[in-house]
């Protein structure tokens, strides 16, 4: 991980995206680094690019994510940022004890998962009640550097998981694609980014 890193720095690349697995997609028994302490080590290994960490919520509460994220944002100089993944493989899941949700539900508990992680990233004594997560009178400190807070990446083809990501991403974070195809799906997030702006 580490020479594919530098590699991938020295030549110019922006972002590295670190996926969480628990269960290597090439097969159980194969080796497979921890995204987040990964990351943590490649932050004070690298100078330039932005470390992209995977987080699927149900796995990890998010309060310690955004501890560990404020963390790692410090330890790489504000090069920090998180991509949200709404847990297409249950098998993770059920190996680990935790819920594997329905689609739709999915979504909704990535939704209370985001808005806690950055209400602690950018208040004090945030507090949140979700029908999947809540915390009261909660602080993290220190907040991280990148204001008003590190990247939140959201990818996702339905109108859920488009929707959601209008709604709480800062990149929506599309998967390789022909270029006239892209077209369209940026058009499609635009209109969508749009409506929610003309919500709120």
């Amino acid at each position: 991980a580490l020479h594919a890193t530098q590699v991938a720095e020295a030549i110019g690349f922006d972002t590295l995206l670190l996926a969480e697995h628990f269960i290597h997609p090439n097969g159980a028994n194969l080796d497979l680094l921890d995204a987040w302490t990964t990351a943590a080590a490649l932050a004070v290994l690298t100078k330039r690019i932005e470390i992209l960490v995977a987080v699927k919520p149900g796995l990890r509460a998010p309060g310690v994510i955004a501890k560990q994220g404020a963390n790692i944002d410090r330890m790489s100089g504000g090069r920090f940022a998180v991509n949200l993944v709404s847990a297409w493989w249950p098998p993770e899941y059920e190996m680990l004890g935790a819920e594997a949700l329905s689609h739709d539900a999915r979504y909704a508990r990535a939704e209370d998962y985001i808005n806690i992680v950055k209400g602690l990233w950018t208040t004090d004594r945030f507090s949140y009640e979700g029908a999947h997560y809540r915390v009261k009178d909660a602080t993290i400190a220190p907040k991280p550097i990148r204001r008003p807070h590190p990247p939140v990446y959201l990818g996702g083809e339905s109108d859920v998981g488009k929707d959601l990501a209008a709604r709480v991403a800062d990149i929506y974070l599309i998967n390789g694609r022909p270029p006239d195809e892209i077209a369209d799906m940026i058009a499609d997030m635009d209109r969508r980014a749009a409506a929610v702006d003309q919500v709120d």
